[in-house]
């Protein structure tokens, strides 16, 4: 990776950070949040 420190935790934060930014912006709607963020948690 490109960033020093964790990556892993890194990269799982920042990936939901965009979608609840996405989701806050209403350009996904609540079912495909809840979908991703399942997904991104697994």
């Amino acid at each position: 990776g490109g960033w020093p420190g964790n990556g892993n935790n890194r990269l799982n934060k920042s990936a939901l950070d965009i979608l609840e930014e996405r989701y806050a912006r209403g350009e996904i709607g609540k079912e495909e949040y809840e979908e991703k963020k399942k997904d991104l948690m697994r």
